[in-house]
């Protein structure tokens, strides 16, 4: 494919869990959804509904996944903008109905799974949310990416 060439949209089924660990208590959500893969020039994106199950029904999340970084970029109800880069921290905050919530993300690991013909199957992110400089929850995030039909 010529580099120039725009890759088409491809409808997917994501898959993601999402696991949250605060002092010894552990809270794991996992939803199915349906979403677009889509590319900005070389960077695959993944665009998708929140639902009631995350908590987050009426924001659209988009998950950009670059080489060494993967950012996610929550709008609507929850407007937010994290990214993650293993090794380093970010800051962020989390604008709800309720007002904002500053935090300090410190990514511990990814890893991205890609296939040449199609492009991302599978993220995931190790990371710390930490506020006031205090360790809030330790976390991890898996989407898994297939096509839908």
């Amino acid at each position: 494919m010529n580099v120039r060439e725009k890759k088409p949209t491809r409808p997917v089924w994501l898959t993601v869990v999402s696991q949250s660990a605060v002092e010894g208590d552990t809270e794991r959500t996992e939803f199915m959804t349906e979403g677009d893969l889509v590319w900005e020039g070389e960077t695959p994106c993944l665009n998708y509904q929140e639902t009631e199950v995350s908590g987050m029904s009426g924001t659209t999340t988009t998950v950009r996944i670059e080489p060494d970084k993967v950012s996610v970029i929550r709008l609507g109800t929850i407007n937010s903008m994290m990214e993650f880069e293993a090794g380093s921290s970010c800051m962020a905050v989390y604008k709800t109905p309720l007002g904002e919530v500053p935090m300090s993300i410190d990514t511990r690991q990814i890893e991205i799974e890609r296939d040449e013909s199609f492009g991302p199957l599978h993220v995931h992110l190790d990371y710390i949310i930490s506020s006031n400089g205090q360790e809030v929850t330790a976390n991890t995030m898996d989407i898994e990416i297939k096509e839908r039909k």
